[in-house]
């Protein structure tokens, strides 16, 4: 790997108002726009810039590059060789593999504000790095396992990070970066007479628990009660130090009067497939843990709990009827300070019986509002979404989207693209976009009338964020340009 370099670039452009083009650049040979990442905490878009390896869809990095709101422009890293980046929470480190011609990086490093930190190897830490939390129960931490000291794991005793919550003892695995000291840890497991016995739901599969790196110096491990009548349930956030000593809790009652909780494909649960038949597989939960989940205000802390109901209780993995959603806003003491609960009256679409694995459910801060969305996007064409009051619950607009998808998209494996998109609206020819994009059309006016005056001939492919500031759209034709526009909320 070549010897990194770096440095900052501050640009401005020339206005800031309510629609800016943040950056607008041909493809260039090995400067030609890989990937983007969303930093929600500092609210920028990163870019990585480089070439394919030959003819195939292996990429070489050789620039990133940060643009925020106000048309500020960050080189990041620059004259070096990776094959991709991943952030981490904090948002000052990203983690690389060594670049390789081929596939199967045999070691990887970071760099933490610019510091190169040194290579450690792959055969060297016990743990998959490219399973998703969503597919694998005993996978703690995710994607997001590091910070800007440490990578962080839960194992069990014999150091294997395959842990059962009901049989486990917990471990706290720590490996500084910087001197690639490991320790392990024994810490003090989440109380699990709260989570089951008399008055709970039975387990099924596993007990469902996820952790989230908080900062560099705290992390959090998540478990739920879910009461036998799936009335209610109460969300536990057990919060550790990185010498993993308990350092507080909060505790989250959610409890509905009428209705009755039901399960979703949100970002926590832990989905999987299993045979059914002579080759016929289904997705099925894993755990308990996606009866609902939570956002957290950056800023205030204030908390978000989010999840579907149903008018009948139904066990896990068992066909529901879901009938709308509901919304918790707690303090950082966790006191309630509103609940907003709407049914969706949809029986040709939502409120059909089906595998709740199938319906997905997600919150986000946009626009400075809340929008909340659900619905069975992936498999009949439709999802529903919503804007809220942060302040009272409200709900200040709505909607229900329906859209096709592009024929001839495929999603097999890697392909030599920029932007993935596949969803069509009839209004806007030629022109593909991901699910925010479509809400972004529907709500923004600024946005559907930018999108009108293209007069493009070829495909175009739009990808939206939705972020708490405004929407952020990125287009290209994947081939000769990107442009990348803020709409300021």
């Amino acid at each position: 790997m070549k010897k990194p370099f770096f440095y900052f670039l501050m640009l401005s452009s020339l206005f800031v108002n309510a629609q800016t083009t943040i950056v607008e650049e041909r493809f260039e040979k090995d400067k030609t726009p890989m990937r983007y990442h969303y930093l929600p905490k500092s609210g920028k878009i990163v870019i990585e810039k480089g070439s394919y390896v030959s003819m195939s869809t292996n990429r070489r990095i050789n620039n990133i590059t940060s643009y925020d709101s106000n048309g500020k422009i960050e080189i990041v890293a620059d004259q070096f060789e990776i094959p991709q980046a991943y952030f981490s929470v904090t948002e000052n480190t990203f983690k690389v593999d060594e670049f390789t011609r081929a596939a199967g990086a045999k070691k990887y490093n970071y760099y933490v504000n610019g510091k190169q930190t040194p290579f450690i190897s792959y055969s060297d830490v016990d743990r998959n790095f490219w399973i998703s939390n969503k597919y694998n129960v005993n996978s703690s931490f995710g994607r997001a396992f590091f910070n800007d000291k440490y990578e962080l794991d839960i194992v069990d005793e014999k150091g294997k990070n395959k842990v059962i919550f009901e049989k486990d003892e917990f471990y706290l695995e720590t490996l500084d970066i910087f001197s690639k000291e490991k320790r392990i840890i024994p810490i003090v497991k989440p109380d699990i007479s709260r989570l089951v016995g008399k008055g709970f739901i039975n387990v099924e599969e596993y007990l469902g628990y996820t952790a989230n790196i908080i900062d560099n110096d705290k992390f959090e491990i998540v478990t739920k009660s879910i009461s036998k009548d799936y009335k209610s349930s109460i969300l536990y956030r057990t919060f550790y130090s990185m010498e993993g000593k308990n350092v507080g809790e909060q505790k989250i009652d959610i409890s509905l009067p009428k209705e009755y909780l039901a399960y979703s494909a949100n970002k926590v649960a832990r989905i999987n497939e299993k045979l059914t038949g002579f080759k016929n597989e289904t997705e099925l939960f894993l755990t308990d843990i996606g009866i609902n989940d939570f956002i957290e205000d950056n800023v205030t802390k204030d908390v978000y709990v989010y999840g579907l109901f149903a008018d009948k209780p139904k066990k896990l993995n068992d066909d529901n009827s879901p009938m709308g959603y509901y919304i918790f806003k707690f303090d950082k003491d966790g006191n309630k300070l509103w609940e907003s609960i709407n049914r969706i009256e949809d029986k040709d679409d939502f409120n059909k019986k089906i595998h709740l694995v199938k319906v997905f459910s997600s919150l986000s801060f946009s626009d400075n509002e809340l929008c909340m969305q659900t619905g069975g996007a992936f498999t009949n064409k439709y999802f529903h979404y919503c804007y809220l009051d942060k302040k009272t619950g409200n709900i200040v607009s709505k909607g229900k989207i329906s859209y096709e998808k592009d024929r001839i998209y495929t999603m097999s494996g890697d392909v030599r693209l920029f932007l993935f998109s596949f969803y069509e609206n009839k209004d806007y020819k030629k022109k593909l976009f991901d699910l925010d994009g479509l809400i972004a059309i529907d709500k923004n006016k600024k946005v559907a009338d930018y999108l009108k005056s293209i007069n493009n001939k070829n495909k175009l492919y739009f990808n939206t964020i939705l972020g708490n500031e405004g929407t952020w759209l990125i287009e290209s034709d994947n081939e000769e340009y990107y442009k990348v526009t803020f709409f300021k909320a």
